[in-house]
């Protein structure tokens, strides 16, 4: 009763609503209706494939949605009144939304740089090198963003080094605010 998964997929679309900007947007607005917006920590997970100018794709043939612009985001965030946030964003190219999204109120992830890609999106895939890095090898087994955080890097870093890929270099934003919120 605490999260809400909008998702592009075939085999969702009958379980799952969108994902898009309208549908963001308006879940953003209730989750925010229904927390305390000055105590409460909304955590938001975007997965997708990024680009250079700072978007998301949301593509799902053979609807035409427009794609997440991060300076979009930032709006729909801004006008939830949610001040307390973790974002992680994993896609290509995805540290420019960290430089769009980055306040004293929050703490940011992303999978790569803004001038890089990041590495195992694919069909044949369960996870992306720095979900699996972050969310299965680091924070399933601690209690810390941050330190979950620097141990996908050096994880991430190391698989990268030995499959001979540019580095994906993850980016990390921490608010002043937010890291007193955190208590880390």
């Amino acid at each position: 009763g605490h999260s809400i998964a909008l998702i592009n997929g075939m085999d969702s679309v009958q379980n799952a609503p969108l994902a898009n900007a309208h549908n963001l947007d308006l879940v953003l607005q209730g989750v925010a209706a229904r927390m305390d917006k000055k105590r409460d920590v909304l955590f938001l997970y975007l997965s997708s494939h990024g680009a250079k100018d700072q978007h998301l794709s949301v593509s799902f043939w053979p609807l035409r949605l427009n794609d997440l612009k991060a300076a979009r985001l930032k709006e729909m965030l801004d006008k939830s009144g949610i001040q307390n946030r973790v974002i992680v964003v994993s896609a290509c190219y995805s540290g420019g939304f960290l430089d769009v999204l980055k306040d004293d109120n929050s703490l940011i992830m992303t999978a790569s740089s803004r001038d890089h890609v990041s590495y195992g999106c694919g069909d044949a895939t369960q996870y992306t090198y720095f979900g699996e890095s972050y969310f299965v090898q680091s924070l399933a087994h601690g209690n810390s963003f941050i330190r979950a955080f620097s141990d996908a890097q050096k994880r991430i870093a190391a698989r990268e080094k030995s499959e001979a890929k540019d580095s994906s270099a993850p980016q990390i934003h921490i608010g002043k605010n937010i890291e007193k919120k955190l208590d880390l």
